[in-house]
């Protein structure tokens, strides 16, 4: 046990700094190929109710007639009253969220603490404004432009503070193949294009078009370095994904080592059942957490329940539950 315990805290050490640019690429892939792996259609929940140790905290949302998100609220709940802490207003323009503002409650009032502000060609966001506001002055953070070919994203450029600063802090570029699939995302830092090191993503994909395998690498003076690389393997006849896999390249002996793997399980119905998360330690993967999902007897999502393994025994950590059926559709979300 003692043993276990050590490679664990040894692999949680390891794997810390892999997190921020295994984050970048699940965000990208979440946003440029959503995988079929949601337990169902994601519901207007218009309520959410988090019991947090001894704390409740209760949110609410509102949508309008295009069923885009237009307010929420957060409240902290004290002997079943609700006391605002703060809330988030989306402005839209010809269904375009052309605004985004952050308060909070402070002398019994609403006071702006953040504004993000953005600007469209056509369907297509061209620019975003991240302010600021305090005391009413607002100070504008960062300021990001989108460039687009053939209505493709091609590049994104980050810039600290007004665009006429010129100022960047960040390039994203994209390259795309034939089927007009991105190729190779690379991430450069600072305002120089041939940056002494450069974060990138190359994407390679299967006879179906879905996404086979994604190797990140830094290139350092014109030469390639591995880092990680992600393997994703399908049900050929449901083309559901099954399974995700995580590796780290290791320079001593020129392979990838396994790192992380999630596994998924779905019913006849192709609901997705169950999802089990591992770590792998030395020669064996290790189950660390699972999440389970039950439907009700019209197939909505009732329940997500997280489990985690205590004493070599799954034990139940948190639930989150569907309630409030309208039209079909769940208006609370409560976790416990």
């Amino acid at each position: 046990m003692a043993d276990f315990r050590k490679n664990l805290i040894q692999y949680c050490v390891k794997t810390t700094k892999y997190l921020f640019k295994i984050l970048l690429l699940y965000l990208f892939l979440t946003v440029q190929y959503p995988f079929n792996i949601f337990a169902d259609e994601k519901p207007l929940v218009k309520e959410i109710v988090v019991n947090k140790q001894d704390s409740v905290f209760r949110h609410t949302f509102y949508f309008d007639d295009n069923r885009n998100k237009v307010i929420e609220n957060k409240f902290y709940m004290k002997d079943f009253t609700p006391y605002p802490v703060s809330r988030t207003e989306w402005i839209y323009q010809a269904n375009n969220c052309i605004s985004q503002r952050e308060q909070k409650w402070n002398n019994a009032d609403w006071s702006t603490t953040y504004l993000i502000n953005a600007e469209f060609s056509g369907n297509v966001k061209a620019l975003e404004k991240y302010i600021l506001v305090v005391n009413n002055v607002e100070i504008t953070e960062k300021t990001i432009t989108y460039t687009y070919e053939n209505s493709k994203i091609k590049s994104i450029v980050k810039y600290k503070g007004q665009i006429e600063n010129n100022d960047v802090e960040e390039r994203i570029l994209y390259d795309y193949d034939d089927r007009q699939n991105i190729r190779l995302q690379q991430i450069i830092p600072g305002d120089v294009l041939q940056s002494d090191s450069i974060l990138a993503f190359r994407y390679v994909y299967n006879l179906s078009g879905k996404t086979d395998s994604v190797i990140m690498f830094r290139i350092q003076q014109a030469v390639e370095y591995n880092e990680d690389l992600t393997t994703f393997v399908y049900d050929k006849n449901t083309g559901n994904l099954l399974c995700q896999t995580q590796k780290k390249w290791n320079d001593a002996s020129a392979r990838w080592d396994n790192l992380t793997k999630t596994e998924y399980l779905y019913d006849d119905s192709d609901k997705l059942v169950e999802e089990m998360y591992y770590f792998y330690n030395i020669l064996f993967w290790i189950p660390n957490t699972k999440y389970e999902y039950i439907y009700d007897s019209n197939g909505k999502l009732g329940q997500k329940i997280m489990y985690q393994p205590i004493y070599r025994q799954w034990r139940k950590i948190s639930t989150i539950e569907y309630s409030k059926i309208e039209n079909g559709q769940p208006n609370l979300m409560e976790s416990k």
